[in-house]
């Protein structure tokens, strides 16, 4: 689940399946949209001040990040195969209008591998990578910023076994 709101007052919820906009004084739903079952977990929401949403999550096990307006008609949409499990778990944009998105890619489950993508404004793939923390067992990274020089920190884990779990904080330069 993530929610953020808008400069109206406006909150944006997503849920495992779907995506809604409520009042913020009532909290009462002003409109849901409901996705196709294809569509797996929405993690991470985004206003923008040009009043767009953007989406991150699953969507038949590939990533998946959407644009809405505010009224939630969609407007663009990326689906990107990582070649396994792959899910959004935040995005963040910079000062240019571009998108970068952090995620997993669960090859060989329980383990799963890093996965940074950035996006321009129509959610156009402009590069990715994938990093391997933990090359024998399981990491994600779950938090994502971007500085005003464009550089790219994430947030999350890496675990070699056990419950032996090591925080891991990146630094990226933007390219």
């Amino acid at each position: 689940l993530s929610i953020v709101g808008d400069t109206s007052g406006h909150l944006f919820l997503a849920g495992y399946n779907y995506i809604a906009k409520l009042r913020g004084d009532s909290l009462s739903v002003l409109k849901k949209v409901i996705f196709p079952a294809s569509f797996k977990e929405g993690k991470t929401l985004l206003y923008h001040s040009t009043n767009t949403l953007y989406i991150g999550g699953m969507w038949s096990g590939d990533f998946y990040i959407a644009k809405y307006d505010s009224n939630l008609n969609l407007l663009k949409s990326a689906q990107i195969d990582g070649g396994g499990l792959d899910n959004v778990y935040k995005i963040q944009m910079n000062n240019n209008n571009v998108l970068t998105a952090v995620g997993t890619i669960d090859l060989n489950m329980p383990t799963a591998t890093t996965w940074i993508g950035r996006f321009d404004e129509n959610l156009v793939l402009i590069s990715s990578r994938t990093i391997d923390y933990a090359p024998l067992k399981d990491e994600g990274q779950f938090g994502v910023a971007v500085n005003k020089e464009g550089r790219i920190f994430t947030c999350g884990f890496a675990s070699k076994g056990g419950d032996n779990e090591e925080m891991i904080l990146s630094e990226l330069n933007g390219s």
